[in-house]
């Protein structure tokens, strides 16, 4: 099954923090969505936005943005009986095909109430994370930041690239990426940072003796498509060891 979501969706300064297994129940974007019946899939939290994608790849990929949410998201039920968290926005934004920009849909009364089901993460906990981003949201860039930093555990707080390690400071930034890098050994959070001619790797914890490992994109030999956790979400990098700086 071939994915639609992608880091590359997110806003300027929008940092990923989970995906989860969930369902979006039936309710009021049917005319979006083209079903009456609840929908599987995945559903991304980042800082800014929600965003729901659905396993059949005849429903369009659902994003809902956390300023626009009219109340902070809540436990709830739906109209099965269902645990779930009810999320009300004015619009959704949604598209078919992922060369497709995002369209928008409202109601004439300007709310949508949106139900999310868990599938194998617990929802209390869920729940209090998207109520604190929705209030991070609402805020200016510098204050969401304090504020984040301030309310959210250790492991979900947003990271940043120490460009003290920059081997050139004037190069400009291409992409930067939360990642997990993944050795025999250890799995460690991680932000992957790449300019023109170089690629950074900073990890939060490091078997080597310095956090950020540095390669030439010069010396860069193959990419590899891997599968982690069951799922088609990896890439190995193979570089020759001329390649390696730091």
């Amino acid at each position: 099954m071939r994915r639609r979501w992608s880091r590359l969706l997110l806003q300027h300064g929008e940092r990923c923090f989970s995906d989860h297994a969930a369902t979006l129940g039936p309710g009021e974007i049917g005319e979006v969505t083209r079903s009456n019946r609840r929908l599987r899939g995945r559903l991304h939290v980042a800082s800014l936005s929600l965003t729901f994608e659905p396993d059949e790849a005849s429903a369009p990929l659902l994003r809902v943005l956390l300023r626009e949410a009219q109340d902070a998201p809540v436990e709830t039920e739906d109209s099965q009986g269902a645990a779930c968290i009810k999320v009300c926005v004015s619009c959704v934004y949604f598209k078919y095909e992922s060369k497709q920009p995002f369209r928008s849909f409202s109601k004439p009364d300007g709310r949508l109430a949106l139900h999310f089901c868990l599938l194998h993460d617990r929802l209390p906990k869920f729940v209090q994370l998207c109520s604190t981003l929705h209030k991070a949201a609402k805020l200016s860039e510098a204050k969401a930041a304090l504020y984040l930093e301030k309310h959210l555990p250790g492991d979900r707080r947003p990271r940043a690239f120490d460009l003290t390690s920059l081997e050139d400071p004037l190069e400009p930034h291409k992409l930067e990426l939360d990642v997990t890098r993944v050795t025999p050994m250890l799995s460690t959070d991680a932000i992957l940072l790449l300019t023109p001619t170089r690629l950074y790797l900073q990890s939060s914890q490091s078997e080597d003796s310095s956090p950020v490992l540095c390669q030439q994109l010069a010396g860069l030999r193959r990419a590899v498509r891997r599968r982690h956790l069951m799922r088609h979400t990896a890439l190995e990098l193979h570089f020759a060891p001329a390649a390696v700086v730091s």
